[in-house]
């Protein structure tokens, strides 16, 4: 970690002198800057946090790069559903019906510093949504005057489709690639709510 600068400023607040401290990070770039009435050692207490975080950060993209590297090179995970089968990475990765064991999505937008966004709804679109088993259903979104709707399977009814402001989709609907996609996670969500 590189030395820490702490520069008295030539007032005061509540009777206390007032420092500016640039706190730098192991790589010896500084990190940020702080106005305090705080002792100066506090910075060091800073940088050690920030230094932690910058520790914990090389370890996940360490953790991602291998886990990538695996998915590449095999095909998926054999008995892991203990029946035998091939649990492939696309089923078990972002967008798969059982995505939940292995989001990589998570990871990867914490290391870019965005946040995960759920997709915008469009026509095209093949959903799973509800929390229950009573509302849990599948289908397809399309497009209908101007307006999006989704045709679900189990009900055998088209309703408009359930969106938030900024027509995002809400945080128990999961969107899929394809029709087989969208049953599976239907099938397995209904299983998962059933225990």
């Amino acid at each position: 970690m590189g030395a820490n600068e702490t520069t008295p400023l030539p007032w005061t607040s509540a009777g206390k002198e007032q420092t500016l401290t640039t706190v730098y990070g192991a790589d010896g770039q500084p990190i940020c800057d702080m106005l305090a009435t705080a002792a100066p050692g506090d910075g060091a207490l800073i940088a050690r946090a920030v230094n932690g975080y910058a520790a914990m950060r090389d370890a996940l993209q360490k953790v991602l790069a291998d886990l990538d590297a695996l998915i590449s090179d095999s095909h998926g995970v054999v008995g892991l559903h203990r029946n035998g089968d091939v649990a492939t990475w696309s089923e078990l990765t972002d967008g798969g019906r059982f995505n939940e064991w292995l989001s990589l999505g998570h990871a990867r937008a914490a290391l870019s510093g965005s946040q995960v966004t759920t997709p915008k709804v469009r026509a095209g679109q093949w959903v799973v949504a509800g929390t229950n088993r009573e509302d849990l259903d599948w289908g397809r979104v399309f497009e209908h005057y101007d307006s999006l709707h989704v045709s679900w399977e189990s009900s055998q009814c088209s309703t408009p489709a359930p969106t938030m402001d900024g027509g995002d989709w809400p945080s128990d609907v999961e969107v899929h690639a394809t029709r087989e996609a969208a049953r599976a996670a239907f099938e397995a969500r209904y299983s998962k709510l059933g225990e």
